[in-house]
């Protein structure tokens, strides 16, 4: 997927909360819980494109662990476009997994 490819070429890692690339500054704030029989963490992405055309993408990375951490028992990903064209975003994702 171009949003994984791009997230690790940029913030190997994922060190970093804020970066800025090929014109957009992306943020990532991260929510991490672990108890006694589950785990999760939810990361959340948001890209803004400040230049005209102008757009912004949230996305969210969920995972869910067993007991233990053991296995995945539920690994969700979606995205909203929050403003902007979605042809915008997408041409902005091919440019930089072409990179």
């Amino acid at each position: 997927m171009a949003f994984s490819l791009v997230l690790d070429a940029t913030n190997a890692g994922r060190k970093r909360s804020h970066w800025q690339v090929g014109g957009v500054q992306w943020q990532r704030d991260r929510l991490t819980y672990g108890g006694p029989t589950y785990a999760f963490q939810c990361e959340v992405h948001t890209l803004r494109h400040t230049a005209s055309p102008s757009w912004t993408l949230l996305y969210v990375m969920e995972t869910w662990w067993d007991e233990g951490r053991k296995s995945v028992v539920r690994d969700n990903r979606w995205g909203r476009l929050l403003a902007g064209r979605k042809a915008e975003v997408l041409a902005w994702f091919r440019k930089q997994s072409d990179r």
